[in-house]
């Protein structure tokens, strides 16, 4: 199924990747950053140089995990 601009409201706005995807819009290593260092106390540091090097622009999600 193709998804067009017919089918979706005017204030929702799809972009299909190979018209049958959507676009990605989040970074997964910002979830695993996230995890990493709330649940596994990963530092920033670390995570930063060691795990995700050159991943400055995905940066941890706040509010992701609750207790």
């Amino acid at each position: 199924m193709e998804i067009t601009a017919a089918c979706c409201s005017a204030t929702t706005a799809y972009r299909v990747v190979h018209n049958r995807d959507l676009k990605p819009t989040l970074d997964l290593r910002s979830v695993f950053k996230t995890v990493l260092d709330e649940q596994m106390h990963v530092d920033a540091n670390t995570l930063a140089k060691r795990v995700f090097p050159d991943s400055s622009g995905a940066r941890p999600l706040s509010g992701l995990i609750r207790a």
